[in-house]
């Protein structure tokens, strides 16, 4: 079960934390809506450190409901081994998805602007990433330590506005 703080006012609901019970086969759906004593309300957040170090999960798919990931959502996720990205994302938070070790299939929405410091750091796993046109800023080391990491695609024809690829940001792929 994906535990949830709600916002009665806006019905808006955050994804806060998680037992057991939430995963079918190591796979992890988060829901676009939740009910709460009959009330519905739109998972728009997924807080700090959330699913930080859920040795289970495997798989995750963040509906384009969620605008919001924050620090260390999914850090330590060892069995990590796919993540797709709500459209709606614009920031991948500091330290994401650090140590998702067995993380080689990830899908980042087209609206994401910045990758934030460590991000993906130690996703030794990883071995392709596509860069969104909407990329501006990839922040110090994150993807640091990506050592399967062979292959990075940015946007073809300069579609890209990437202004800031920060220190080691690459280092040791």
């Amino acid at each position: 079960m994906i535990k949830y703080d709600f916002n009665r006012t806006d019905r808006i609901a955050s994804v806060v934390g998680h037992n057991a019970d939430s995963l079918t086969n190591g796979t992890l759906y988060i829901p676009s809506s939740v009910e709460d004593n009959g009330i519905k309300y739109t998972v728009t957040e997924i807080a700090d450190e959330a699913f930080a170090d859920w040795k289970e999960l495997k798989r995750v798919t963040i509906p384009n409901t969620v605008t919001h990931i924050g620090n260390a959502a999914f850090s330590g996720c060892e069995k990590l081994e796919e993540a797709f990205i709500s459209n709606e994302i614009e920031v991948i938070p500091k330290n994401a998805f650090k140590g998702c070790v067995n993380l080689t299939n990830l899908t980042l929405g087209n609206k994401v602007r910045i990758i934030d410091e460590y991000a993906f750091f130690g996703c030794r796993g990883l071995r392709y990433v596509a860069i969104p046109a909407s990329v501006t800023t990839i922040g110090n080391a994150a993807f640091l330590g990506c050592s399967s990491l062979g292959k990075t695609d940015f946007p073809p024809n300069n579609v890209s506005f990437v202004t800031q690829i920060g220190d080691r940001a690459f280092g040791d792929c």
